[in-house]
């Protein structure tokens, strides 16, 4: 008798970070991940998952951190993977901008 240990799946989790607003969503849509509101998902072994975003009013988003960097986010997951989306208010850039 051989036993095969089956694998529940891996979970992505996305922390959105800074004073700004904005989403990070799964894509194409709709997907499992939806941040704020759905910002965690448990996904089958080797699942490739691409995130994208959407910077809310008077916001800019200044990249992705963690399992990604940049502006692009492809995960592959293989184990359980945390990904930040950092967001800038309108008043942090301009503050930030004569330091």
């Amino acid at each position: 008798m051989t036993a095969t240990l089956e694998s529940a799946g891996f979970e992505l989790r996305v922390v959105l970070e800074g004073e700004g607003v904005g989403q990070v969503f799964e894509v194409p849509g709709p997907g499992e991940i939806d941040c704020p509101g759905s910002c965690s998902a448990t996904y089958p072994d080797g699942t490739a998952v691409t995130l994208d975003f959407s910077a809310g009013p008077d916001s800019s988003f200044q990249g992705f951190g963690g399992e990604c960097s940049g502006t692009a986010c492809t995960v592959t997951l293989d184990r359980d993977r945390v990904v930040r989306g950092t967001f800038l208010s309108a008043d942090q850039l301009f503050i930030d901008s004569f330091e």
